[in-house]
């Protein structure tokens, strides 16, 4: 994360909007929204490098892992049923996990399948584990950032690609106090630059250690856990390979979905989004970006994304109609706001564009 001081002047640029805009004005409520980096125009936006891609060596090996675990279950129930014993599903998943990672690995056939029956179901299996893996995949790499909640500003007010991108020319512009919307940020968050070289760093070792945490406390039986890591980490040809630990974490319990929730809740998870929440393609640099990271939940309701902040002024875009000017002109009027007011408009001769002081 960088450590850069705040720019003196920054702004935001709005899409049209002329009814919002007069009710900010006439209520002295002026807002920003914050959104969560899922919800941007670059797909690549505060997307991880996490390294996560099944194959065919992963599935194959963690297929053997759940068909043996299947086998115990069925040992496990087979004796009970002789026995005339009642057995707790949890205790007999968990049991079944313990000899399917440590002890001998059972096949289909070791149950009294036939042959078809354990090829078909073992293609079954197969395809399950396969699709979990893009799943997930999928699903964590595109959640890592949903804690975080980002609004981003600028630095360039007279950037004809923003005007034309973002408010079409007919919307509007905010200026800030550079130093006020850094003292919004806190804990670590606050306002930064963007970075524009993508971190293309693996960042896939740092995450496992976030999993592997996280899952322990879901998977309170393995007691040597920890030591487990470097084992199941990289296959042979360098994939990290922690989609079993996920996958058995699914079978003991079903507890998928609460795990994901405690990894994108994670200090460390938040911290890694927020580093590389500042990075960007160099295709973007012309948008000179400065971003203010602040903590937003997932499940955060839109009342809970406004923050409050007062511009020191507005910028009109040139092909916003007169008639919504003098509106604009009118409400700074009316409730005697100090903002000042502005409009760029195109220079012919520069082929550039100026700004000209309204208020």
């Amino acid at each position: 994360m960088t450590d850069s001081a705040p720019p003196s002047t920054i702004f935001r640029y709005h899409s049209p909007n002329i009814d919002r805009l007069l009710g900010m004005i006439q209520t002295g409520n002026f807002t920003i929204r914050l959104a969560h980096p899922s919800e941007f125009n670059d797909v690549n936006d505060t997307a991880i490098p996490i390294n996560v891609d099944p194959h065919q060596k992963m599935v194959r090996e963690y297929t053997q892992v759940l068909e043996s675990a299947y086998c115990y279950i069925y040992k496990a129930q087979e004796e009970a049923n002789h026995e005339g014993i009642e057995i707790d599903m949890q205790t007999l998943i968990i049991y079944a996990m313990q000899e399917s990672w440590y002890g001998k690995r059972l096949r289909l056939e070791k149950c009294r399948m036939k042959k078809e029956q354990a090829d078909f179901f073992r293609r079954q299996l197969k395809s399950h584990v396969s699709n979990y893996f893009k799943e997930q995949h999928i699903k964590l790499s595109q959640g890592l950032s949903s804690n975080l909640g980002v609004c981003c500003f600028t630095t360039d007010i007279l950037s004809p690609t923003m005007w034309g991108y973002y408010a079409k020319n007919i919307g509007y512009a905010f200026e800030y106090d550079g130093e006020k919307i850094a003292e919004i940020g806190k804990d670590g968050y606050g306002i930064h630059p963007i970075i524009y070289q993508p971190d293309t760093t693996d960042k896939t070792k740092e995450f496992l250690q976030i999993l592997v945490s996280s899952l322990k406390s879901f998977i309170p039986y393995l007691d040597d856990f920890e030591d487990m890591v470097d084992e199941l980490s990289v296959s042979e040809d360098g994939v990290i390979t922690w989609g079993v630990l996920e996958e058995s974490a699914k079978i003991l319990g079903n507890a998928t979905n609460t795990i994901s929730k405690e990894i994108l809740a994670d200090d460390r998870t938040l911290n890694l989004a927020i580093k590389h929440s500042l990075h960007k393609s160099k295709e973007w640099e012309h948008e000179k970006e400065w971003r203010l990271l602040m903590p937003l939940n997932a499940d955060a309701k839109d009342e809970e994304r406004y923050i409050t902040v007062f511009p020191k002024a507005i910028y009109l875009g040139y092909r916003m109609p007169e008639a919504d000017v003098q509106k604009i002109m009118q409400a700074l009027h009316e409730t005697n706001s100090p903002i000042k007011l502005y409009q760029v408009q195109p220079n012919l001769m520069t082929q550039k564009l100026d700004i000209r002081e309204l208020r």
